[in-house]
């Protein structure tokens, strides 16, 4: 199939499907808001999401949502830094909050 040359919407897609590139870096857990503050947000156990609430930049939503990802599935989970950089995070933190202990 052979598009017109006078196709006006032609120049608005690009040949890779990518369109532009992002201006930031994504994180894991972090989204951007309409509002133009970065939210972070977390999958625990059982399926429910857990808000971890809005923040100015993606780096501090993204930092959120290590924390809480250590807290709640420990060292081996997956984080959007080295996980050197939380050592003063324990993985049972916040289950024994959880059981007010």
């Amino acid at each position: 199939m052979s598009v017109p040359e006078e196709c006006l919407g032609c120049d608005l897609y690009t040949a890779g499907g990518g369109g532009e590139e992002r201006k930031e870096k994504r994180y894991r857990g972090v989204s951007l808001r309409t509002s133009g503050n970065w939210s972070s947000e977390i999958m625990v156990p059982r399926k429910v999401r857990k808000w971890l609430g809005t923040f100015k930049t993606a780096e501090e939503a993204a930092r959120a949502y290590d924390r809480a990802s250590i807290r709640y599935r420990g060292k081996t989970t997956k984080t959007n830094f080295p996980l050197e950089e939380y050592p003063e995070i324990e993985p049972q933190d916040l289950l024994n909050e959880a059981a007010g202990t």
